[in-house]
Parts: structure tokens; C-alpha cells; sequence
């Protein structure tokens, strides 16, 4: 009897510790998956922003749009950065939090500048606006060679 309960116990021990690797997999999997989602909105909005930001500062209809944009790209940083991330990619995910919060202060300031109507040629110019995105762009890179 106790021969059972312990080759019982040996049988369940293996199969919770071959479970573990296959949930981390889907964990990992899901999370770049998670990630490669906000890449693309990042991507997008990074594309769109110059010439729509140029347009928002003379046309309160561009202007109103690029403000849901800006809505849309803070809750998607918020979306990412309640994410749980992995062990493999713990530390690449506090960088990209780190970088997240650069964004999205930024972010504020575009939505302040378009709520007063005070969007200027200079914010759209910002180049620490596109490095902060480029930034992103680059932990993504990492985060996306870890499978190679």
C-alpha cells in the first residue's frame, strides 16, 4: 500500500514538473504575443504622429483625433505594464516599464498641449518624444530575439 502511495505521489510530481516548462512556454509565448499587440500600436502611432501632429496644430478635427490616439497608445502602456512578464524576461520588462512611464509623461504633455489648443512645431519635433519610441522599439528587438 504505502508502495502505491508513493509511486502515486513519484507519478504526480513528475507530471506537475513536466507541466511547469510547457506553462512557462505558453506564459512566454503570450506575453510576446502581448508585446508584439503594443509594438503595433506604438508602430502605428510613431508612423501617423508627425504629419498628424503637424495637421493637429491648424485643424481641431485632426487635433481631436490624435487626442483618442494618445488615449488609445496610454491604455495600451497601461494594458502592457499590468502584463506579468515571464522570468525569462522580468528585467526586459522593468526596461520596458521604465521606458513606458518616459512615454506616457510625455504623452500627458501632448494631451495637455491639445486640450489648451497650444500644440506647437516643437513638441512635434521633439526628438526625445521619437527617442523614447525608438527605445521601445529596441527592447521589443531583444525581447523578440530571445526565441532565436
Amino acid at each position: 500500500m504505502k508502495t502505491k502511495v508513493y509511486l502515486a505521489a513519484f507519478g504526480m510530481l513528475l507530471s506537475l514538473s513536466a507541466c511547469s516548462p510547457i506553462e512557462d512556454t505558453k506564459n512566454t509565448l503570450a506575453y510576446v504575443n502581448d508585446v508584439e499587440d503594443y509594438m503595433n500600436e506604438i508602430t502605428q502611432f510613431a508612423n501617423e504622429f508627425p504629419e498628424q501632429a503637424e495637421q493637429a496644430i491648424t485643424d481641431e478635427n485632426v487635433a481631436a483625433s490624435l487626442e483618442k490616439n494618445v488615449e488609445d497608445l496610454q491604455n495600451a502602456i497601461d494594458t502592457i505594464e499590468n502584463t506579468e512578464a515571464p522570468e525569462l524576461i522580468d528585467s526586459l520588462h522593468a526596461e520596458l516599464v521604465q521606458q513606458n512611464e518616459a512615454l506616457s509623461t510625455q504623452l500627458v504633455k501632448l494631451e495637455e498641449s491639445l486640450e489648451k489648443g497650444t500644440l506647437s512645431e516643437a513638441f512635434v519635433e521633439d526628438q526625445e518624444f521619437m527617442q523614447t519610441i525608438n527605445d521601445i522599439t529596441s527592447i521589443y528587438n531583444e525581447i523578440e530575439n530571445l526565441g532565436e
